[in-house]
C-alpha cells in the first residue's frame, strides 16, 4: 500500500477534531517549505496563519471548561514524565 492510500485510510477513521488538528499540522508543514516563511517570520501571512491556529483552537474548548487536576485523572500513565 501506499504512502497516500494509507493517509486516506487513517483520514477515513478520523473525527473532526483529529481532522482539524491533521490539517493544521499540514500546513504548518507546508508553510515552513515555503519561502514567505524563511524570508520574514512577521509577514501578514504568518500573521493570518497564527491568528488561524489560534481560532481553530479556541473552538475546541467551551468557555466555562474546567480546569483537569491530576487527581481527577482515573487511571495514570505510568510513562509520564512530569517536568
Amino acid at each position: 500500500m501506499t504512502t497516500k492510500e494509507l493517509l486516506i485510510q487513517e483520514i477515513n477513521s478520523m473525527s473532526e477534531t483529529e481532522l482539524i488538528e491533521t490539517l493544521n499540522i499540514i500546513r504548518s508543514i507546508k508553510q515552513k517549505d515555503s519561502k514567505l516563511f524563511h524570508d520574514n517570520n512577521n509577514t501578514e501571512a504568518t500573521e493570518n496563519w497564527e491568528k488561524f491556529s489560534l481560532n481553530n483552537l479556541n473552538q475546541c474548548y467551551a468557555e466555562n471548561e474546567p480546569e483537569y487536576t491530576l487527581e481527577s485523572i482515573k487511571e495514570y500513565n505510568p510513562d509520564y514524565e512530569r517536568r
